[in-house]
Parts: structure tokens; C-alpha cells; sequence
């Protein structure tokens, strides 16, 4: 699949929220994806459905040590999102 595909994938799922129980492990898995955008979108995504991802939240925790800084951001954003007790950034930067 190309890089262009599974980017369409990735932003088009968050619109099937009704399918939350497929989308968010789908979202999640691609969070491991080769490319930054995928991954980005894929955190944006997971932030939409806010607590029903809640089992999203360790692959999260790990991408904001992703070597892309907007991939972080994006992480980090949607951690807020899913539980807004959980700090932005990681501890001890």
C-alpha cells in the first residue's frame, strides 16, 4: 500500500466514529507507521475520539519520543484529548 493510501485511510477513519471498537485499533496500529505523516494523522485521529481510546494511550506515551517533532506534538495533544489529567509533554525533557 502506498504511503499516499494509507494516509487517506488514516484521515478518513476518524469519521467513522460510530465504529470506534475497529478504528481506534486500526489508528493505533498505524501509529507505527514507516511514514510522519501516518503517524501524525493517526495521533490526530485517536485524539477526535478522546476517551473511547483509551487503550491507545502506552503507543501514544512512546510517540513523543518520535524523532519527528510534529509527530510529538500531534501525540502529545491527543494524550489531552483522551485523558486531560495526562501531561502534554514527557516528563524530564
Amino acid at each position: 500500500t502506498s504511503e499516499h493510501d494509507r494516509l487517506v485511510a488514516v484521515r478518513l477513519l476518524p469519521d467513522r466514529r460510530a465504529d470506534a471498537a475497529a478504528v481506534v485499533p486500526a489508528l493505533t496500529e498505524a501509529l507505527k507507521d514507516a511514514e510522519g505523516d501516518v503517524r501524525r494523522s493517526a495521533a490526530i485521529g485517536l485524539g477526535s475520539f478522546a476517551e473511547q481510546a483509551r487503550e491507545a494511550i502506552p503507543s501514544l506515551k512512546a510517540l513523543r519520543k518520535d524523532h519527528d517533532a510534529r509527530v510529538r506534538d500531534a501525540a502529545g495533544k491527543a494524550l489531552v484529548r483522551i485523558d486531560p489529567s495526562a501531561p502534554a509533554r514527557p516528563t524530564g525533557r
